[in-house]
């Protein structure tokens, strides 16, 4: 069983049921489409003749050609290397160049932005290819005209599993630089199968996973259901921020295994008090303490504390917690066990899993005896080969003892009569937050590199929350003055962010024991003195203000806490953030989302942003600018301009919700802007608030194109996906950074401007020049009846003379619906925006093949899909027969598959 390569056991239930669903991404996939994406990926990867266990890199959103891509390198022989979008481009260089990768596979701007990054060290190389994921599913199409997405076309043998690699994932490192963690495939495999029986999972049960692969939990969220015939939720991890949406998406897909941290196990019950019912809740990552193990009892039929160090493949021991439901598993014990030994760090963490040995060691690394403490050591099948390329290491963590080798986990236990292990915490200065592992010399090695610091040391400290985050002590260099701030911007390049201090404290020399060893507890204390009284606070100069800072002083647990603070470096993370925010809401009974608190993180800066939604309680609200039109089920559809005619459902005719996104609220002015960047940071603020994860489809109309194409463009650096990028005769760039034109556009452009400027040669070509604007305004006053009053019409005429130039005059002269200032506003920006090229998926309409067609497919990428709808006029797509023409092109881009309703 453990010498199966983990490629097949997925393959396996593909065969069996290859039209169940596997994943639930932005639409379900099935086992069978899954393994034909798989079986492509490999099919390149194998013809560029990778070796045996060569490392692959994988950079890549949360989308299905993830696990696909990792089932692929494995299938091959080689073995993935995770690498985390949300790590700094430099942490991830370092691991590229650590795994010593062949490949990267990746999403094509994510593997741009490393590109970019590694280029700015130019005495450093990646020294590994960087392929696309995109690519790879193309140039793995059999050749014979096979249909891609039929599994039977495989060509392909599965390597070798036992005791080949699967995967190197790193981990913080105690020398300063991450560690690579080296799991072969009979360790994964076996834990894959322990939990299988511990958890009952089987077809029927759907888990949802958010962790990113560069975390070793994923490796049980994503191939736990696979191998099962189970399905899995595919979900950012930014969903855990948003507790009400994390609830939601559990309840509308119906998933039954959940599995996250104790923190946000705490955070999200509090926030959610009517959470959905699961069939099986999963503690994890981190020590639980009792009285939240107590908590999360009530939340499902069957409650887990899982342990485990990546050295010893995910998990190694479990214990369920509260009263037995149905038959006892056979690592279930009654809490209060005669011997037992309390532990007020933890609930305990139970037994070995099944082929994984446990025991509890003194110094000598003999067994100590039953409630006595002592370091727990792991052996047996969950034990990985070692870290790679640092034999030193790997000899001092991974030990012989007897007949059987064992891996040192730093962990104070001890075991009770009836074998249950109770954690007490570490034996060593290494910490854990939010289930990541970090040695404090990485983070004190990154500090040290910011300029002006001297010296520093890091430890943990706890929020009044019971949340663990990192404590720094620095030592600035003589003369120097450091900000919290400058060190917490600095860092933000350099290490994850549950790596950088959430605090800090200066002092002139760091504090050291009795045997001249830096004394981590002494640097808590210092930091519980100043986050208790810290001196030279200015006071609040407003009202809010006072009252934000009792909101930050409960949730930090912090004193004296001044306007100038930065809520990330006084001790917030992004988990306290979903709480202090909660506060924020029932203190001022207004609704700001999270992301407010991101770009706004001081206490002035935030309090400033809790008046203006105060003052307008509308400020804040999707309703405003972006709002529903038409409802429906699926992903919705988030429309720049569109004609608010569009709100008929018969009109529409189109399977998702659609909202209007607009810069211009109905009898309320403008959203203030100073460029289309600006304008669409705002709207996206909106519409990820309504649709926190991808994937997004946007659209735009006229200007509104402008919009949505930098709309899509900042969702796509920010790492999410855009489905869809869809234009409707989108307003042409004036500016452009993409390649030349065609030059026969060009030309096209030049002769007409010519032309033009010929004709109006001399009096008689002026005269005549004014004739013709005569004539196609009286043309256009005709053409308007019956659809645009003439006054009004004139009106607007008029204002356009004072459009560029606003007066009291010209704002008496504006009509209600204030369209001419709408229109000089958005040329004012229109001229002032720089395109940049599009390598996304995108469609669209124009009126005809003229130059507005050209400048879009110079930015596009080639083969872009275009329509041409002929109507007279730009406004009339809105009406029929243009509206049911474009409405029919687009509406097979954005349907909901019918499996899905």
């Amino acid at each position: 069983m453990t010498n199966d390569n983990l490629y097949e056991l997925v393959a396996r239930q593909a065969r069996r049921r290859p039209d169940a669903v596997a994943i639930i991404d932005r639409g379900p996939v099935t086992y069978g489409d899954l393994m034909a994406r798989t079986d492509r990926i490999a099919r390149a990867l194998a013809g560029r003749g990778l070796r045996a266990e060569a490392p692959v890199g994988v950079l890549m959103r949360r989308d299905a050609d993830l696990p696909a891509t990792l089932l692929a390198v494995l299938k091959v022989g080689a073995c993935y290397v995770p690498l985390d979008l949300d790590d700094p481009p430099a942490r991830l260089a370092g691991m590229i160049r650590g795994a010593s990768c062949e490949l990267v596979v990746g999403t094509g701007t994510l593997l741009t932005a490393l590109c970019a990054d590694d280029a700015k060290r130019a005495d450093e190389t990646l020294g590994a290819e960087l392929l696309d994921v995109a690519d790879l599913l193309e140039a793995g199409c059999p050749v014979d005209g096979a249909d891609p997405l039929d599994d039977g076309c495989d060509d392909l043998g599965v390597a070798p599993g036992g005791d080949r690699l699967a995967y190197v994932l790193f981990t913080s490192g105690s020398t300063g630089a991450p560690k690579g963690v080296e799991v072969e495939h009979r360790s994964v495999v076996n834990l894959l199968h322990a939990a299988r029986h511990l958890l009952a999972f089987d077809e029927s049960d759907r888990y949802l996973a958010v962790s990113t692969i560069g975390f070793d939990i994923s490796v049980a969220e994503l191939f736990v259901p696979l191998i099962t015939g189970g399905s899995l939720l595919l979900r950012d991890r930014r969903l855990l921020l948003d507790p009400v949406a994390l609830a939601t998406e559990i309840r509308d897909h119906r998933v039954t295994v959940v599995q996250t941290g104790p923190t946000v196990w705490s955070t999200v019950l509090a926030a959610v008090p009517d959470f959905p019912r699961l069939r099986v809740a999963i503690s994890t990552g981190e020590a639980i303490a009792p009285a939240v193990a107590d908590r999360l009892i009530g939340t499902a039929d069957h409650v887990w504390n899982l342990y485990g160090p990546t050295e010893a493949t995910v998990w190694a021991t479990g214990h369920r917690l509260g009263p037995p439901s149905g038959t006892l598993s056979v690592l279930e014990s009654p809490s209060a066990a005669p011997g037992a030994v309390a532990s007020s760090v933890s609930a305990p963490i139970g037994v070995a899993l099944d082929n994984v040995k446990a025991v509890v060691v003194g110094h000598d690394g003999e067994d100590v005896p039953d409630g006595t403490e002592g370091e727990l050591w792991l052996g047996g099948a969950a034990l990985a080969r070692g870290y790679r390329g640092n034999e030193l290491l790997t000899n001092d963590r991974f030990v012989v003892r007897g007949e059987h080798r064992f891996y040192r986990t730093g962990d104070t236990v001890s075991r009770d009569a009836q074998g249950v292990l109770h954690y007490f915490g570490r034996s060593d200065d290494q910490i854990k937050v939010r289930g990541v592992r970090i040695e404090p010399m990485e983070v004190e090695s990154a500090i040290l590199a910011v300029p002006g610091v001297m010296a520093a040391a890091a430890t943990w400290f706890e929020s009044a929350t019971g949340a663990r985050s990192i404590l720094a002590a620095v030592v600035p260099q003589p003369g120097v003055q450091l900000l919290p701030r400058q060190l917490h911007d600095a860092l933000a390049d350099m290490l994850p962010g549950p790596m950088i201090p959430s605090r800090f404290v200066f002092c002139d020399t760091l504090p050291r024991s009795s045997s001249g060893k830096v004394d981590r507890t002494a640097i808590r204390d210092l930091g519980h003195e100043d986050a208790g009284g810290r001196v030279g606070v200015q006071p609040p100069l407003t009202a809010t203000e006072r009252r934000l800072i009792g909101v930050w002083e409960l949730t930090l647990g912090v004193d004296a806490v001044a306007r100038d603070d930065h809520f990330f470096t006084i001790g917030g993370d992004s988990l306290v953030a979903v709480t202090m925010m909660l506060e924020v809401e029932e203190v001022f009974a207004v609704s700001l989302p999270i992301r407010v608190l991101f770009e706004s993180p001081t206490l002035q800066g935030l309090a400033a942003r809790i008046d203006e939604a105060m003052v307008r309680p509308d400020a804040w609200s999707n309703a405003e600018y972006v709002f529903p039109l038409v409802e429906g089920e699926g992903t919705p559809f988030f429309f720049c301009g569109i004609d608010l005619k569009m709100a008929r459902r018969g009109l529409w005719g189109v399977d998702c919700p659609l909202y209007a996104v607009s810069q211009w609220a109905q009898g309320k002015g403008f959203l203030q802007a100073r460029s289309v960047e600006d304008l669409a940071r705002k709207q996206l603020e909106a519409i990820t608030s309504i649709q926190p994860c991808g994937p997004y489809r946007i659209g735009g109309f006229s200007f509104g194109g402008l919009i949505a194409f930098e709309l899509a463009h900042l969702l796509r650096d920010r790492g999410d996906e855009v489905e869809l990028l869809f234009l409707l005769d989108a307003t042409e760039p004036y500016r452009t950074v993409a390649a030349p034109r065609d030059k026969s556009v060009r030309q096209s452009l030049l002769s007409r401007t010519s032309a033009h400027l010929a004709s109006l040669d001399g009096v008689h070509g002026l005269v005549r020049g004014a004739r013709n604007i005569a004539k196609r305004v009286m043309v256009n006053v005709v053409n308007l009846g019956g659809r645009v009053p003439t006054w009004q019409w004139l009106n607007y005429k008029i204002v356009h003379l004072y459009g560029r130039h606003p007066s009291h005059i010209s704002t008496r002269l504006v009509p209600k619906d204030r369209w001419p200032a709408y229109w000089y506003t958005s040329l004012r920006l229109a001229k002032s925006y720089v395109a940049r090229p599009y390598d996304g998926p995108a469609a669209a309409v124009f009126l005809d093949e003229g130059e507005r067609s050209a400048s879009w497919r110079a930015l596009l990428e080639p083969g872009t899909a275009t329509f041409i709808v002929e109507t007279p006029t730009h406004g009339e797509l809105f009406a029929e027969p243009a509206v049911s023409r474009w409405l029919e092109f687009l509406r097979p881009l954005v349907s909901t598959p019918a499996e899905m309703r």
